[in-house]
Order: structure tokens, then C-alpha cells, then sequence
């Protein structure tokens, strides 16, 4: 069956950085980086109080640049939670003011499985996982398990924990296509590493199987079928295809960089997978790891000194400009990139 690229003014419909509110047609925003950006789109909304959050959130950024290793985590935390005050604030979204999650750790040698995360029912974290359509059931995650779900860092979390099942799979031109003379839509994407060209590979990506019509590359297509009416209203064939978006990026990934690098997360046959964004998790374990850092800061020292301080400094290192850049694309709906990007 052949089939076209569904666009919007005139652009083609790939897959946005944005859940919620995905600006299809939009130009993409060239940004050496987010911050003014997203103050201006807040100023110039009248959104006051979410202004307030997002500069309280570059404050803490600003200092975390200056910071070691040991005391970042504090500054790194308290920026992205002012982060998503900015983005619950600027949606309208209802919050209780604690943070929403707690942890602990258990006694014996310093492991990321003994660092727990326990989700509470009410606060920022519920409120920014209920916004994005998560789960809040008191739910406790390590942050082993965590590091593994963060598609950034997961070649690092594959080589400190050598015989780890590689959880994401790399895709390239992520799309929405119909069906040439019909109303029939679905999500499209190219496997383009041979590793993962393989059909058990794709029996673990839940809901898609491989595009036998297309020959050219190893394609693969989400079975679950939408409407674009030809010669339908722009805003009912928007709606439809930001619907079905949405439920895409319930598994699908990026990394924030110079380039487009997106990834579907494996469902099946793979053990410590948590079905949640980037968002929510990246809060859970900036939390934990703060929580260490001011309360027990000989522990995060001993973290430093173990098999896994790699991994960790990888984490540190990256997770602010992850969370940064997608709650960017969260409260304006545009997609960032840095000047002279390219395409995967």
C-alpha cells in the first residue's frame, strides 16, 4: 500500500519533543539555549507567576555551574522543581506545594539499588505525573532501575552493569503517514541499526510490527490506526493526530543534543521497565540524589568512589539540560534545537 506524509502547513508530521501540546507545523526554535526563550513566550503570555518559577529555575542552574560534584545535586534539584512549578503553573494545573516523593536507603556498601524513591499522593511530582497522563499509586522505584529507563545515559548504564538487555531502540525518521486515497493514518519509523533489525526485536515494541511494504529501509509501523479526513476540518484532523502522538510518546525517547536522536523503549521480554517520561523520572532522582547530598553527604562520597561513579557523573552531568530542554517543549509546544542541528 503506498503511502504519503501527512503535513502540516505544508510541513511534514514527525515526531514532537512536547506530550501534552505538540505544535505541528511549527518552525523548530534555534537556541544556543532555552532559558530567554521560554521567558519571553512566558512575558508575553501574561503567565506572571510561572515566569516567576522559570527564573528561580535558571537562579539554580546558574549555580549549580559553579558547584562540585557533591554539592550540585542540591542546585541541580531545586532548579528543575522550579522547572515544573513553571510548567504545572503555566497549564493550570492545581499542586500542593511539598515535592510529592520521599527515599531512603538501606545499610551496607553504597549500591544505586539501595537508593529508593517512593512516590507520595499528593505534591509537584504527583501533580506533573498526573499532567502527563502517569500513574500515582505510592509507587518505589532504586535508582538502578531509574538510570536504566533514562535513554541518555543508557550506554553508560550498560557498560557499569555489563549484561544489561539494551532497553532502547534507535529509530530514525519518526513520522505520521496515510494511506495514498484513504483516511487510514499510523506512526512510521526506520530501524536503521542492523542490531535491531531483527523480528524479535520488534515483538518487543508493543502495538508495532515491521512495514513489509516498504523495502527500501527496515520500517516499522504502529498497528493502531487514526483518521486524517481528506478534505476534513485542520482542527478535527489535529486533534486526531495529536491524540494518537500522545499515546506514542508514552514509549518514545529523545536526547536532548545536536542532533534528533529519538528511541522507542522496548515493553516486553526486559526486566525494570518503568513506564514513565523523562520528565517525572529525572525528578524522582535528582530528589533522591539531593536528598543524599544534604543529609548524608559522606554517603554520596562513597557513591563517587564505587563501580558505578561513572554512571552517576554521567547523570549529573546531563540530567538538568534533559529536563530543562523537554519542560521547554512542555510549557511552549515548540521544538528546541541548537543552531546547526542535524536530522536522524
Amino acid at each position: 500500500m503506498p503511502t504519503i506524509d501527512l503535513r502540516v502547513n505544508y510541513q511534514k508530521a514527525r515526531l514532537q519533543k512536547s506530550v501534552t501540546n505538540p505544535r505541528f507545523g511549527d518552525k523548530t526554535i534555534l537556541v544556543d539555549d532555552n532559558w530567554d526563550f521560554v521567558e519571553l513566550w512566558l512575558r508575553r503570555h501574561g503567565k506572571e507567576e510561572a515566569l516567576f518559577f522559570w527564573r528561580q529555575a535558571r537562579a539554580f542552574h546558574e549555580a549549580d555551574q559553579h558547584l562540585t560534584k557533591l554539592s550540585s545535586p542540591l542546585t541541580s534539584y531545586y532548579s528543575a522543581l522550579n522547572a515544573a512549578k513553571a510548567l504545572l503553573v503555566s497549564k493550570g494545573v492545581a499542586f500542593q506545594t511539598h515535592h510529592g516523593l520521599t527515599g531512603s536507603s538501606s545499610e551496607g556498601k553504597a549500591s544505586l539499588a539501595k537508593e529508593v524513591v517512593i512516590l507520595k499522593g499528593g505534591g509537584i511530582l504527583p501533580a506533573l505525573c498526573q499532567h502527563l497522563g502517569e500513574s500515582v499509586n505510592g509507587e518505589r522505584y532504586s535508582l538502578k532501575q531509574i538510570f536504566y529507563n533514562l535513554a541518555f545515559i543508557h550506554r553508560a548504564y550498560c557498560v557499569t552493569y555489563r549484561g544489561s538487555k539494551e532497553l532502547f531502540v534507535p529509530i530514525s525518521d519518526p513520522k505520521f503517514v496515510r494511506i495514498e486515497g484513504s483516511h487510514d493514518c499510523w506512526f512510521s519509523a526506520v530501524i536503521a541499526d542492523k542490531k535491531f533489525q531483527h523480528h524479535r526485536i520488534v515483538a518487543g515494541l508493543a502495538g508495532f510490527e515491521k512495514d513489509l511494504g516498504c523495502t527500501q529501509a527496515y520500517t516499522i509501523r504502529r498497528k493502531a490506526r487514526f483518521e486524517w479526513v481528506w478534505g476534513g476540518t485542520k482542527q478535527r484532523n489535529l486533534e486526531s493526530l495529536i491524540a494518537e502522538h500522545r499515546k506514542i510518546r508514552r514509549f518514545t525517547y529523545y536526547i536532548h543534543g545536536m542532533t534528533r536522536l529519538w528511541y522507542i523503549k522496548r515493553t516486553n521480554a526486559v526486566q525494570d521497565i518503568i513506564p514513565r517520561s523523562h520528565l517525572t523520572l529525572l525528578l524522582m532522582a535528582l530528589h533522591r540524589i539531593s536528598e543524599i547530598a544534604r543529609y548524608e553527604p559522606r554517603l554520596l562520597e562513597l557513591h563517587f568512589s564505587s563501580h558505578h561513579n561513572w554512571l552517576l557523573s554521567q547523570f549529573l552531568e546531563r540530567a538538568l539540560e534533559q529536563f530543562i530542554d523537554e519542560c521547554s517543549a512542555e510549557i511552549t509546544g515548540h521544538e528546541f534545537m541548537m543552531p546547526g542541528y542535524a536530522t536522524r
